[in-house]
Formats: C-alpha cells, sequence, structure tokens
C-alpha cells in the first residue's frame, strides 16, 4: 500500500472488483461531499467508453480503456468550468499503467486511489442480485480474476472494506481514507 500524502487529493479512483460496490459508493461520496459544501464531479467510468456493436464489428483498436480515458480528458474540463472541486472516479482498475492514464488524463499528480474489498460471499450476493444467467456466471468469475490482479498488482493508496456495511459508513471511511473529511475551505 501506499501512503496518501498529507494534501487533500483533489482525484479520487475508487476501485475494486466487479461487485465491491464502486458505483453505489460513488454516488454515496457525492451526497455526503454535497452535505460539507464541497462541489464534486462524479463518474462511472465503465460508462464513457460502453459502446453497444454488433458482434460482427471489429472492437476500437486502441480499446476501451484508451477511449474512457480520451473521453475523460474531454469531459474533466467541461465539469471544473461547471464548479467541480473534487473528481470521484469508479472503475475497476487492474495496473499501473491504467492508473497513469486515468491521471494524465485529468492532469492530476494527486490522483488518490482507493480500493473497495468484499468477501466472495458478498459479491456473490450483489451480483445475484442485479445479475442473471450468463451474465451472473461471467461477472463471478471476471470478478474473482479482478480481485487476483488487484491483490498483486497493488494500485491503491487504500482499501475500505464494503462488507456487513451500510453505504454511507463505506463512503465515510473512504473520504476519511483520502483526507476529504472537513467541510469548506478544507484541501
Amino acid at each position: 500500500m501506499h501512503h496518501v500524502s498529507r494534501v487533500a487529493p483533489r482525484v479520487l479512483l475508487v476501485t475494486g472488483t466487479i461487485g465491491a460496490g464502486k458505483t453505489v459508493v460513488v454516488a454515496e461520496i457525492g451526497e455526503v461531499l454535497a452535505e460539507r459544501g464541497i462541489t464534486a464531479a462524479l463518474v462511472d467510468l465503465d460508462w464513457l467508453g460502453w459502446i453497444c456493436r454488433p458482434a460482427t464489428r471489429a472492437r476500437d483498436a486502441g480499446g476501451v480503456h484508451s477511449l474512457i480515458v480520451r473521453n475523460l480528458a474531454a469531459t474533466w474540463p467541461n465539469l471544473r468550468d461547471a464548479g467541480a472541486e473534487r473528481l470521484v472516479l469508479a472503475r475497476a482498475v487492474t495496473t499501473w499503467r491504467e492508473v497513469e492514464e486515468l491521471r494524465a488524463a485529468v492532469g492530476s499528480a494527486d490522483l488518490v486511489v482507493v480500493r473497495l474489498t468484499a468477501t466472495r460471499a458478498t459479491i456473490r450476493t450483489r451480483l445475484e442480485a442485479r445479475d442473471s444467467g450468463h451474465v451472473l456466471e461471467e461477472h463471478l468469475a471476471q470478478s474473482a480474476e479482478f480481485d487476483r490482479l488487484l491483490d498483486g498488482a497493488g494500485i491503491a493508496d487504500a482499501s475500505v472494506p464494503t462488507d456487513g456495511r451500510t453505504v454511507r459508513d463505506v463512503a465515510r471511511d473512504v473520504l476519511a481514507a483520502v483526507r476529504w473529511s472537513a467541510g469548506v475551505g478544507s484541501p
């Protein structure tokens, strides 16, 4: 694990495996920050690269991650211009290269990564509540693989467990881990 610097970062990437709770926690982080008087832009990065194509059509040569990075680089200036003081991102990233490309896209040397964790049983329960059939089986397999990759990559500055906890408590712990716990005027 890396240590979060003493100065609060402006960009937070919430990562974790499929079913760890990234999207719901990022949404809750936005609510908590708004209550504290901090304007934040929230972006589930998967949506910046989601293109539905016929099976016979070739994929983007640069890959989905490359498309996400390009779209984030184009979007972040607009979000800042709209008043966002902070940027909170959600995406399962598994390599330092992916983190560095996201960091470059937002021009932020102070991007910090927090990994959400959950047991396999919790992941299964969450995925069964939202997925079914082939998609469920695919997500269960991918979730296990992403966890393995994240364990080996060491890209997170901090980790926050999500098992048996409220989304609000997890969001508060993520904010505390990155020192975004103060209100207006805080770094």
